[in-house]
């Protein structure tokens, strides 16, 4: 048995000195820490949420019959970030440990798949390599805040108020414009991409009056893809000349 166990250790020294082919060194860990997963997912979330905190953990396996300090390295699609992480860590032979992640991930990451990949390695030398599927949940996340508007008006002529759209969330949305008492100046149907700000004026005529009353501009955007209005109401007051 010490015979065996001495050869394992001068094998494991070889292939990770040697400038050996990858298929060589691919058979020398096998003969070394076993053809089992060394890496086992214990809890990830279906879907990430950007925005959020999100735990992963998983557990490591040392399957051969040598103490080894392995790294763990995360590879993670874009948009996530590492928060939390275990530190460095001793295996004993057939000895197994739990690493816990924490995992952020910005508002504007981009929906769709792409890969986790957890790599353990020892002393350079990978041992396994998982991917994982990473989902991203789409959030539809539209913001519609006034910018600019009168005080107060005199009867007669017309006026404009300004409004300011942001798309907040990770889709690109397909707006459609419509207010009910004034006219939107220029496109009322677009697309506005993640993180992106539109400016939209509303042009409005002022009724004569002969006494002081409260006018409405007001502004609704449509996402076509959420099937969500959002709209703006601004009561102006109105005085005669």
């Amino acid at each position: 048995m010490a015979v065996i166990f001495l050869v394992q250790i001068f094998l494991f020294q070889l292939v990770n000195n040697l400038n050996v082919s990858l298929l060589l060194k691919s058979f020398f860990l096998i003969s070394l820490f076993g053809a089992q997963d060394s890496i086992e997912i214990i809890k990830m979330p279906n879907e990430f949420v950007p925005g959020k905190h999100q735990m992963v953990i998983f557990q490591v396996t040392n399957h051969s019959d040598l103490s080894i300090q392995p790294e763990v390295q995360l590879m993670l699609p874009n948009g996530c970030t590492i928060i939390t992480a275990s530190t460095r860590f001793k295996l004993n032979p057939k000895e197994t440990k739990r690493l816990l992640y924490t995992i952020s991930l910005s508002p504007q990451a981009t929906i769709g798949g792409g890969d986790f990949v957890i790599v353990f390695s020892n002393q350079g030398l990978e041992i396994e390599r998982k991917l994982v599927n990473c989902t991203v949940k789409k959030i539809h996340n539209l913001g519609l805040e006034v910018v600019d508007k009168p005080k107060y008006l005199k009867d007669g002529g017309e006026f404009t108020c300004t409004y300011l759209i942001k798309n907040k969330g990770n889709v690109d949305e397909t707006i459609q414009l419509l207010s009910r008492k004034g006219s939107v100046e220029g496109l009322t149907n677009f697309v506005l991409p993640i993180d992106s700000i539109k400016q939209i004026v509303v042009k409005q005529q002022i009724p004569l009056s002969n006494t002081m009353q409260i006018i409405v501009n007001d502004l609704s955007v449509f996402s076509q893809d959420a099937d969500t209005t959002f709209t703006k109401n601004i009561p102006i007051t109105v005085y005669p000349n």
